[in-house]
């Protein structure tokens, strides 16, 4: 495959351009003679083409504050809120695929707090360093752990 350097298209290369594409010369054999791609001889000889990638580029890189995609977001969120309890609530394999991503984050974010050494559950800084939960949190999960357990045996007893 042919390589081709990148670099600016001079205005004594686009009247040389435009010479050749109206002798009814290909853009493929404009690009090989300027040594760029055929794109590029596209991108500067038609004009609607131009108009298009610019605009495209500016959709893709839209400059939007963080306040507006705040804004945005806050104006979006009932409407994503309704269509995710409906969707959670009618389709088994949705309720499975949200509840999967809802279990990684948490994991993801308790692993970021134990590592800057703050309380995994709530996040405050831990008194005493040799436990992993804050003494107010080490009994909520306590107490989940238990429930939890309690719940394992309830099935258990039920499916036998």
């Amino acid at each position: 495959m042919k390589r081709y350097r990148y670099r600016k298209i001079k205005p004594e290369d686009m009247m040389a351009m435009k010479k050749l594409r109206g002798d009814d010369l290909f853009y493929r054999e404009i690009a090989e003679i300027f040594n760029v791609t055929k794109n590029t001889i596209i991108y500067h000889l038609s004009p609607r083409e131009k108009e298009f990638r610019i605009k495209s580029a500016n959709k893709s890189t839209n400059k939007m504050t963080k306040k507006q995609k705040e804004e945005k977001i806050r104006k979006a969120a009932p409407r994503m809120k309704k269509y995710i309890i409906e969707r959670y609530q009618n389709d088994e394999e949705f309720r499975r695929r949200f509840l999967d991503n809802v279990l990684r984050s948490q994991k993801r974010i308790r692993n970021q707090r134990k590592k800057q050494g703050l309380c995994p559950e709530c996040g405050k800084k831990r008194q005493n360093k040799d436990f992993i939960f804050c003494e107010k949190c080490r009994e909520v999960c306590r107490k989940k752990y238990q429930e939890l357990i309690k719940y394992k045996e309830k099935y258990l007893r039920k499916n036998e």
